[in-house]
């Protein structure tokens, strides 16, 4: 818990483009994203959905879904790096992430694709279309500037707080896990909505505790 709250501060920093940032790209040793797809028009580029911060690939199947049945593309929503389904690493910055999902993207075979990105992961996909403008049909990015910093973002130490002090019992389901946290996590945090979304990240470990990315 302690260690996904200092990678979740370490993303309130505005994305600063410079040579220095896409040198180290080069050191960065990518990930392969866990992700749901809905097959669409081979012929069409594919749309590939990167949620926000404490978000997760199911948060996105309504849209992708609907978009898919829409514009009849393929819609490929990923789990980015300490969400979801996919691997934890204590290197989480926004060059990582957009390596990750350009290395995902390569694997399945694609050239050409359209991004959409909220949150965190409209950051993502706005560092993979500066670094590599070539891959890009499209982009669309929802709620994040490139130049400032989200009110959203300034707000959420309330949010690490409430994390803080959540303790995981040993050896029990997700679900009931996932229970257990929702009533810690309501006694900082009075929205339902968003206790439940925090919760959606809750993930089993190897030593059978249930912790928080």
């Amino acid at each position: 818990m302690l260690l996904y709250i200092k990678l979740a501060r370490s993303l309130i920093i505005p994305l600063n483009v410079s040579k220095r940032m896409f040198c180290a790209v080069k050191n960065i040793t990518p990930i392969s994203l866990a992700y749901n797809k809905i097959d669409g028009d081979p012929s069409l580029a594919p749309v590939i959905i990167a949620h926000g911060l404490f978000g997760n690939k199911t948060n996105w199947a309504t849209i992708a879904k609907n978009l898919n049945e829409n514009t009849k593309r393929t819609t490929i929503a990923v789990d980015l790096r300490n969400h979801g389904d996919s691997e934890h690493s204590s290197e989480h910055t926004y060059p990582h992430m957009a390596e990750d999902l350009r290395f995902t993207l390569t694997q399945l075979n694609l050239n050409k694709y359209s991004l959409l990105g909220h949150s965190m992961g409209g950051r993502t996909v706005m560092l993979l279309a500066l670094m590599y403008p070539e891959l890009i049909e499209k982009l669309v990015v929802a709620d994040i500037s490139p130049v400032t910093v989200s009110p959203q973002l300034r707000s959420i130490d309330k949010i690490f707080k409430a994390m803080e002090k959540v303790e995981f019992p040993k050896k029990v389901t997700r679900a009931a896990c996932r229970r257990m946290v929702i009533e810690q996590l309501g006694r900082y945090i009075d929205s339902e909505d968003l206790k439940a979304f925090l919760a959606t990240n809750i993930t089993p470990m190897a030593d059978g505790i249930e912790r928080e990315l």
